[in-house]
């Protein structure tokens, strides 16, 4: 909405008197620009609210493709902390990974999971040095709300999850509640070689053959 305030008349050249006017804008909406140089002003209130996300497999873009484990890793432990947002659903791993690999709309996978929004990223990782990328998208238009990359050492991995998932809350407009933890991504272990081990060895498990789940043993067992 505008308020015009009238500074009195003015005499321009070419045109006589005229009034003059000052237009200021109310606090609570924010003014949109168009090419044409027009403004839209549309209420910030007015943009729909988003209350659900579902976290998608991370993609693989290691140069040897074998850190498909580290990434379901990263993605599992972000989803996790995310559920603990009371103000956010967020659908299981077992329903969000079945979209691994496919080649589908984000408002296709939006519709079919029930969600407002999708968080899916991708991990490069070589030697001791790891990046992530991750971005969200609304799911009902999909339209990109917020990316990030994080370029960091290994031994970060558990900070840099941390990180990505209060982001993801800033990004969506939500705060943490009192009582709600301040760290969202828990970590079991200080150890990220033993951490790796056990992803690894998950990994293997969940093929469900006599050999991986003898290897899956193995790796969790170190």
């Amino acid at each position: 909405e505008f308020r015009f305030e009238h500074l009195g008349d003015r005499s321009l050249k070419g045109i006589g008197p005229m009034g003059l006017y000052v237009g200021t804008m109310e606090s609570g909406a924010t003014s949109v620009v168009t090419p044409g140089g027009t403004s839209n002003v549309r209420s910030q209130t007015q943009r729909p609210s988003i209350r659900s996300l579902a976290v998608l497999p991370f993609a693989d873009l290691s140069v040897e493709r074998d850190q498909e484990h580290f990434g379901d890793g990263v993605a599992e432990e972000i989803l996790n902390a995310l559920t603990k947002i009371g103000d956010l659903r967020v659908p299981a791993r077992s329903s969000c990974f079945a979209f691994r690999g496919l080649n589908l709309d984000a408002r296709d996978i939006g519709r079919r999971l029930g969600v407002d929004a999708l968080l899916e990223g991708s991990v490069r990782k070589a030697g001791q040095r790891l990046r992530i990328s991750v971005q969200l998208i609304d799911a009902r238009n999909g339209y990109h709300l917020w990316s990030e990359r994080f370029d960091r050492e290994v031994a970060d991995i558990f900070a840099i999850q941390d990180e990505i998932a209060s982001s993801v809350v800033s990004a969506l407009g939500l705060s943490l509640r009192q009582g709600e933890e301040r760290h969202l991504v828990k970590t079991s272990t200080a150890n990220v070689e033993a951490y790796e081990f056990y992803l690894r060895g998950r990994k293997l498990f969940q093929k469900w053959t006599r050999e991986n789940i003898n290897l899956a043993r193995e790796k969790i067992g170190r």
